[in-house]
Protein backbone atom coordinates (compact mmCIF):
# COMPACT_ATOMS: atom_id res chain seq x y z
CA UNK A 1 0.00 0.00 0.00
CA UNK A 2 1.30 3.45 -0.91
CA UNK A 3 2.37 5.67 1.99
CA UNK A 4 -0.04 8.30 0.71
CA UNK A 5 -3.07 5.98 0.88
CA UNK A 6 -3.84 6.53 4.59
CA UNK A 7 -3.74 10.27 4.03
CA UNK A 8 -6.12 10.01 1.08
CA UNK A 9 -8.48 7.80 3.06
CA UNK A 10 -8.41 10.28 5.96
CA UNK A 11 -9.23 13.15 3.60
CA UNK A 12 -12.13 11.19 2.09
CA UNK A 13 -13.50 10.36 5.54
CA UNK A 14 -13.20 13.99 6.59
CA UNK A 15 -15.06 15.17 3.50
CA UNK A 16 -17.75 12.52 3.97
CA UNK A 17 -18.18 13.52 7.62
CA UNK A 18 -18.47 17.18 6.63
CA UNK A 19 -21.02 16.32 3.93
CA UNK A 20 -23.12 14.38 6.44
CA UNK A 21 -23.02 17.23 8.99
CA UNK A 22 -23.99 19.76 6.34
CA UNK A 23 -26.88 17.56 5.20
CA UNK A 24 -28.08 17.22 8.80
CA UNK A 25 -27.82 20.98 9.22
CA UNK A 26 -29.92 21.60 6.11
CA UNK A 27 -32.55 19.17 7.39
CA UNK A 28 -32.62 20.94 10.76
CA UNK A 29 -33.11 24.29 9.04
CA UNK A 30 -36.13 22.87 7.20
CA UNK A 31 -37.42 21.46 10.47
CA UNK A 32 -36.94 24.81 12.20
CA UNK A 33 -38.81 26.68 9.49
CA UNK A 34 -41.69 24.22 9.73
CA UNK A 35 -41.83 24.64 13.50
CA UNK A 36 -41.75 28.43 13.17
CA UNK A 37 -44.65 28.35 10.71
CA UNK A 38 -46.60 26.41 13.34
CA UNK A 39 -45.80 29.08 15.93
CA UNK A 40 -43.41 26.90 17.93
CA UNK A 41 -40.51 29.35 18.05
CA UNK A 42 -38.81 27.72 21.02
CA UNK A 43 -38.33 24.39 19.24
CA UNK A 44 -37.48 26.22 16.02
CA UNK A 45 -34.66 28.02 17.81
CA UNK A 46 -33.36 24.69 19.15
CA UNK A 47 -33.32 23.24 15.64
CA UNK A 48 -31.54 26.30 14.22
CA UNK A 49 -28.90 26.24 16.97
CA UNK A 50 -28.11 22.58 16.21
CA UNK A 51 -27.88 23.47 12.51
CA UNK A 52 -25.39 26.26 13.18
CA UNK A 53 -23.21 23.95 15.29
CA UNK A 54 -23.20 21.26 12.60
CA UNK A 55 -22.45 23.71 9.80
CA UNK A 56 -21.02 27.07 10.86
CA UNK A 57 -21.76 28.43 7.37
CA UNK A 58 -25.51 28.14 7.93
CA UNK A 59 -26.66 31.68 7.07
CA UNK A 60 -28.14 33.83 9.82
CA UNK A 61 -31.09 34.72 7.60
CA UNK A 62 -32.71 31.38 8.51
CA UNK A 63 -33.95 33.38 11.52
CA UNK A 64 -36.10 35.57 9.28
CA UNK A 65 -39.00 33.12 9.62
CA UNK A 66 -39.21 34.01 13.32
CA UNK A 67 -40.17 37.60 12.57
CA UNK A 68 -38.52 40.78 13.80
CA UNK A 69 -38.80 41.55 17.53
CA UNK A 70 -36.16 44.25 18.11
CA UNK A 71 -37.44 45.16 21.58
CA UNK A 72 -37.04 41.58 22.72
CA UNK A 73 -33.61 41.42 21.10
CA UNK A 74 -32.51 44.52 23.00
CA UNK A 75 -33.77 43.08 26.28
CA UNK A 76 -31.82 39.85 25.76
CA UNK A 77 -28.70 41.86 24.86
CA UNK A 78 -28.91 44.07 27.95
CA UNK A 79 -29.42 41.06 30.19
CA UNK A 80 -26.49 39.27 28.56
CA UNK A 81 -24.12 42.20 29.04
CA UNK A 82 -25.02 42.44 32.73
CA UNK A 83 -24.40 38.71 33.13
CA UNK A 84 -21.13 38.92 31.22
CA UNK A 85 -19.81 41.73 33.41
CA UNK A 86 -20.71 39.77 36.54
CA UNK A 87 -18.81 36.71 35.33
CA UNK A 88 -21.82 34.64 34.22
CA UNK A 89 -20.29 33.88 30.83
CA UNK A 90 -22.41 30.87 29.86
CA UNK A 91 -25.71 32.57 30.68
CA UNK A 92 -24.55 35.67 28.82
CA UNK A 93 -23.71 33.62 25.73
CA UNK A 94 -27.17 32.05 25.73
CA UNK A 95 -28.88 35.44 25.95
CA UNK A 96 -26.63 37.03 23.34
CA UNK A 97 -27.55 34.17 20.99
CA UNK A 98 -31.23 34.84 21.67
CA UNK A 99 -30.65 38.55 21.00
CA UNK A 100 -29.21 37.67 17.59
CA UNK A 101 -32.10 35.30 16.84
CA UNK A 102 -34.64 38.09 17.43
CA UNK A 103 -32.71 40.94 15.77
CA UNK A 104 -34.60 40.70 12.47
CA UNK A 105 -31.74 41.85 10.20
CA UNK A 106 -29.50 39.15 8.79
CA UNK A 107 -28.42 40.12 5.27
CA UNK A 108 -24.96 41.46 4.49
CA UNK A 109 -24.89 45.22 3.97
CA UNK A 110 -25.16 46.28 0.36
CA UNK A 111 -24.20 49.93 0.88
CA UNK A 112 -20.41 49.62 0.99
CA UNK A 113 -19.81 52.29 -1.67
CA UNK A 114 -22.05 54.72 0.19
CA UNK A 115 -20.36 53.94 3.50
CA UNK A 116 -16.90 54.44 2.03
CA UNK A 117 -17.89 57.85 0.68
CA UNK A 118 -18.56 58.86 4.29
CA UNK A 119 -15.44 57.43 5.92
CA UNK A 120 -12.60 57.32 3.37
CA UNK A 121 -10.15 60.18 3.91
CA UNK A 122 -6.93 60.58 1.92
CA UNK A 123 -7.73 57.26 0.23
CA UNK A 124 -7.73 55.23 3.47
CA UNK A 125 -10.13 53.90 6.07
CA UNK A 126 -9.62 52.50 9.57
CA UNK A 127 -11.44 49.20 10.10
CA UNK A 128 -12.11 47.00 13.09
CA UNK A 129 -14.37 44.01 13.60
CA UNK A 130 -16.16 42.36 16.51
CA UNK A 131 -19.34 40.63 17.65
CA UNK A 132 -21.79 41.61 20.36
CA UNK A 133 -19.96 39.77 23.16
CA UNK A 134 -17.01 42.17 22.68
CA UNK A 135 -19.06 45.36 22.86
CA UNK A 136 -17.93 46.16 26.46
CA UNK A 137 -14.31 46.18 25.27
CA UNK A 138 -15.18 48.18 22.17
CA UNK A 139 -16.61 50.97 24.32
CA UNK A 140 -13.26 51.30 26.10
CA UNK A 141 -11.28 50.99 22.85
CA UNK A 142 -13.42 53.60 21.08
CA UNK A 143 -12.86 56.12 23.86
CA UNK A 144 -9.08 55.77 23.47
CA UNK A 145 -9.39 55.85 19.68
CA UNK A 146 -11.30 59.14 19.65
CA UNK A 147 -9.12 60.72 22.36
CA UNK A 148 -6.08 59.93 20.20
CA UNK A 149 -7.69 61.72 17.26
CA UNK A 150 -8.75 58.59 15.40
CA UNK A 151 -11.23 59.20 12.60
CA UNK A 152 -12.72 57.65 9.46
CA UNK A 153 -13.60 54.43 11.27
CA UNK A 154 -15.64 51.64 9.70
CA UNK A 155 -16.81 48.86 12.04
CA UNK A 156 -17.34 45.43 10.54
CA UNK A 157 -20.24 44.15 12.64
CA UNK A 158 -20.24 40.35 12.79
CA UNK A 159 -23.83 40.06 13.99
CA UNK A 160 -26.96 42.23 13.68
CA UNK A 161 -27.17 43.11 17.37
CA UNK A 162 -23.79 44.82 17.49
CA UNK A 163 -24.52 46.35 14.08
CA UNK A 164 -27.53 48.20 15.52
CA UNK A 165 -25.67 49.22 18.71
CA UNK A 166 -22.74 50.67 16.75
CA UNK A 167 -25.01 52.57 14.37
CA UNK A 168 -26.88 54.04 17.35
CA UNK A 169 -23.54 55.58 18.39
CA UNK A 170 -23.33 57.28 15.01
CA UNK A 171 -20.42 55.11 13.84
CA UNK A 172 -20.32 53.82 10.28
CA UNK A 173 -20.85 50.06 10.28
CA UNK A 174 -20.99 47.29 7.72
CA UNK A 175 -23.02 44.18 8.60
CA UNK A 176 -21.20 40.93 7.86
CA UNK A 177 -23.55 38.47 9.64
CA UNK A 178 -21.51 35.33 10.32
CA UNK A 179 -21.30 35.13 14.12
CA UNK A 180 -23.88 33.26 16.19
CA UNK A 181 -21.73 31.60 18.89
CA UNK A 182 -21.70 28.47 16.74
CA UNK A 183 -19.06 25.76 16.91
CA UNK A 184 -16.25 26.16 14.38
CA UNK A 185 -16.93 29.82 13.69
CA UNK A 186 -13.43 31.17 14.39
CA UNK A 187 -11.81 29.93 11.18
CA UNK A 188 -14.79 31.01 9.09
CA UNK A 189 -14.88 34.39 10.80
CA UNK A 190 -11.31 35.19 9.77
CA UNK A 191 -11.83 33.92 6.25
CA UNK A 192 -14.97 35.99 5.72
CA UNK A 193 -13.46 39.16 7.15
CA UNK A 194 -10.36 38.81 4.98
CA UNK A 195 -12.69 38.48 1.99
CA UNK A 196 -14.33 41.74 3.09
CA UNK A 197 -10.95 43.49 3.23
CA UNK A 198 -10.34 42.24 -0.31
CA UNK A 199 -13.32 44.34 -1.40
CA UNK A 200 -11.58 47.46 -0.11
CA UNK A 201 -8.38 46.63 -1.95
CA UNK A 202 -10.33 45.95 -5.16
CA UNK A 203 -12.06 49.33 -4.80
CA UNK A 204 -8.67 51.04 -4.58
CA UNK A 205 -8.97 51.91 -0.87
CA UNK A 206 -6.07 51.49 1.57
CA UNK A 207 -7.08 50.13 4.95
CA UNK A 208 -5.64 50.12 8.45
CA UNK A 209 -6.96 47.19 10.46
CA UNK A 210 -6.91 47.55 14.24
CA UNK A 211 -8.14 44.96 16.73
CA UNK A 212 -10.30 46.37 19.51
CA UNK A 213 -7.69 45.26 22.02
CA UNK A 214 -5.05 47.44 20.33
CA UNK A 215 -5.54 50.65 22.32
CA UNK A 216 -4.54 53.98 20.80
CA UNK A 217 -2.65 56.26 23.20
CA UNK A 218 -1.55 58.49 20.32
CA UNK A 219 -2.49 58.59 16.66
CA UNK A 220 -0.10 56.35 14.68
CA UNK A 221 -1.51 57.05 11.25
CA UNK A 222 1.02 59.71 10.21
CA UNK A 223 3.83 57.22 10.75
CA UNK A 224 1.89 54.42 9.08
CA UNK A 225 0.97 56.50 6.06
CA UNK A 226 4.52 57.83 5.69
CA UNK A 227 5.81 54.34 4.91
CA UNK A 228 5.94 53.51 1.22
CA UNK A 229 5.59 49.76 1.70
CA UNK A 230 2.63 47.80 0.38
CA UNK A 231 2.06 46.36 3.87
CA UNK A 232 3.00 48.03 7.15
CA UNK A 233 2.51 45.86 10.25
CA UNK A 234 3.15 45.87 13.95
CA UNK A 235 5.58 43.28 15.29
CA UNK A 236 4.62 40.06 17.04
CA UNK A 237 6.38 36.99 18.41
CA UNK A 238 3.59 34.44 18.82
CA UNK A 239 2.19 32.67 15.81
CA UNK A 240 2.92 31.03 13.42
CA UNK A 241 5.90 29.47 15.19
CA UNK A 242 7.75 28.34 12.02
CA UNK A 243 7.88 31.99 10.96
CA UNK A 244 9.09 33.11 14.40
CA UNK A 245 11.81 30.46 14.17
CA UNK A 246 12.85 31.68 10.72
CA UNK A 247 12.67 35.47 11.20
CA UNK A 248 12.62 36.02 14.96
CA UNK A 249 9.27 37.83 14.66
CA UNK A 250 6.03 37.85 12.69
CA UNK A 251 3.83 40.48 11.13
CA UNK A 252 1.17 41.04 13.78
CA UNK A 253 -2.11 41.55 11.97
CA UNK A 254 -3.87 42.88 15.05
CA UNK A 255 -2.62 46.23 13.77
CA UNK A 256 -1.50 46.66 10.17
CA UNK A 257 -1.96 48.69 7.02
CA UNK A 258 -2.42 47.39 3.50
CA UNK A 259 -2.26 49.72 0.55
CA UNK A 260 -4.29 49.05 -2.55
CA UNK A 261 -1.54 48.52 -5.12
CA UNK A 262 -1.07 46.29 -8.15
CA UNK A 263 0.99 43.98 -5.94
CA UNK A 264 -1.57 43.68 -3.11
CA UNK A 265 -4.42 43.20 -5.56
CA UNK A 266 -2.45 40.32 -7.05
CA UNK A 267 -1.56 39.03 -3.56
CA UNK A 268 -5.07 38.88 -2.17
CA UNK A 269 -6.38 35.64 -3.74
CA UNK A 270 -3.39 33.79 -2.28
CA UNK A 271 -3.85 35.62 1.05
CA UNK A 272 -7.46 34.40 1.17
CA UNK A 273 -6.44 30.87 0.23
CA UNK A 274 -3.74 30.70 2.92
CA UNK A 275 -6.12 32.16 5.52
CA UNK A 276 -8.53 29.33 4.78
CA UNK A 277 -5.78 26.73 4.88
CA UNK A 278 -4.10 27.95 8.06
CA UNK A 279 -7.22 29.07 9.95
CA UNK A 280 -6.23 32.67 10.67
CA UNK A 281 -5.26 35.75 8.67
CA UNK A 282 -1.98 36.20 10.53
CA UNK A 283 -0.96 32.57 10.12
CA UNK A 284 -1.95 32.66 6.48
CA UNK A 285 -0.13 35.82 5.40
CA UNK A 286 3.05 35.13 7.37
CA UNK A 287 3.27 31.57 6.09
CA UNK A 288 2.74 32.76 2.52
CA UNK A 289 5.48 35.38 2.85
CA UNK A 290 7.88 32.87 4.38
CA UNK A 291 7.29 30.31 1.66
CA UNK A 292 7.79 32.94 -1.03
CA UNK A 293 11.27 33.81 0.27
CA UNK A 294 10.79 37.19 1.97
CA UNK A 295 14.03 38.79 3.17
CA UNK A 296 14.45 41.42 5.91
CA UNK A 297 16.83 44.21 6.75
CA UNK A 298 16.84 46.41 9.86
CA UNK A 299 16.78 50.15 9.23
CA UNK A 300 18.47 52.88 11.30
CA UNK A 301 15.14 53.97 12.79
CA UNK A 302 14.45 50.46 14.18
CA UNK A 303 11.98 49.71 11.41
CA UNK A 304 12.41 46.34 9.69
CA UNK A 305 12.07 46.52 5.93
CA UNK A 306 11.25 43.45 3.89
CA UNK A 307 11.19 42.45 0.25
CA UNK A 308 9.31 39.58 -1.33
CA UNK A 309 10.52 39.55 -4.92
CA UNK A 310 8.29 36.66 -5.98
CA UNK A 311 5.19 38.58 -4.91
CA UNK A 312 6.61 42.01 -5.84
CA UNK A 313 5.90 43.26 -2.32
CA UNK A 314 7.62 45.81 -0.11
CA UNK A 315 7.01 45.36 3.62
CA UNK A 316 7.68 47.34 6.79
CA UNK A 317 7.43 46.12 10.38
CA UNK A 318 7.12 48.73 13.13
CA UNK A 319 9.04 48.29 16.41
CA UNK A 320 7.55 47.63 19.84
CA UNK A 321 8.40 51.20 20.82
CA UNK A 322 5.60 52.32 18.47
CA UNK A 323 3.06 49.49 18.47
CA UNK A 324 3.66 47.05 21.30
CA UNK A 325 2.45 43.65 22.45
CA UNK A 326 5.29 43.33 24.98
CA UNK A 327 4.30 44.14 28.55
CA UNK A 328 7.89 45.07 29.43
CA UNK A 329 7.69 47.84 26.83
CA UNK A 330 4.31 49.37 27.61
CA UNK A 331 4.78 48.97 31.32
CA UNK A 332 7.57 51.57 31.33
CA UNK A 333 7.40 55.35 31.62
CA UNK A 334 7.29 55.94 27.84
CA UNK A 335 4.10 54.56 26.36
CA UNK A 336 4.02 53.33 22.75
CA UNK A 337 1.49 54.95 20.46
CA UNK A 338 -0.60 51.76 20.47
CA UNK A 339 -0.66 49.16 23.25
CA UNK A 340 -1.83 45.72 22.17
CA UNK A 341 -1.72 43.58 25.32
CA UNK A 342 -1.96 39.79 25.35
CA UNK A 343 -5.30 39.25 27.10
CA UNK A 344 -5.32 35.75 28.50
CA UNK A 345 -8.47 34.10 29.79
CA UNK A 346 -11.70 33.45 27.94
CA UNK A 347 -14.11 35.56 29.97
CA UNK A 348 -14.69 39.23 29.29
CA UNK A 349 -14.42 40.04 32.99
CA UNK A 350 -10.90 38.56 33.12
CA UNK A 351 -9.87 40.51 30.02
CA UNK A 352 -11.18 43.78 31.46
CA UNK A 353 -9.42 43.06 34.76
CA UNK A 354 -6.13 42.60 32.88
CA UNK A 355 -6.64 45.91 31.11
CA UNK A 356 -7.34 47.64 34.42
CA UNK A 357 -4.05 46.28 35.80
CA UNK A 358 -2.14 48.15 33.10
CA UNK A 359 -4.22 51.32 33.44
CA UNK A 360 -6.69 50.82 30.57
CA UNK A 361 -10.29 51.22 31.71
Amino acid sequence: MSSTTPSIIHQMRTKLGRWRRNLQAAQLVQQGRALASQGDHTQALTAFKRAFDLNALTPLHVYECLGSTPTQSMAYSEQAEAQQLSGQEQQATENYALAIAHAGHYRESQDLDQLLQKVVVDNHVVITQFAINYFPMFEIWYRYFTQAGGKNLLVIALDPVVYHKVRELGIASYLLPVFNFQAGIRDILWLETVKFRHKLIQLGVDYIHTDIDAFWFANPLAIMRAQKADIVASIGYGTPLPVVDAWGFVLCLGFYQMRSTASTRKLYPSYIDYTGRYGHDQNGLNTLLLQQGTTWQKADNNLINGTCSKLDLQLTVLPDALISRQETIYGGPHKPMVIHPALEGKSMISKLAKLAQIGIK
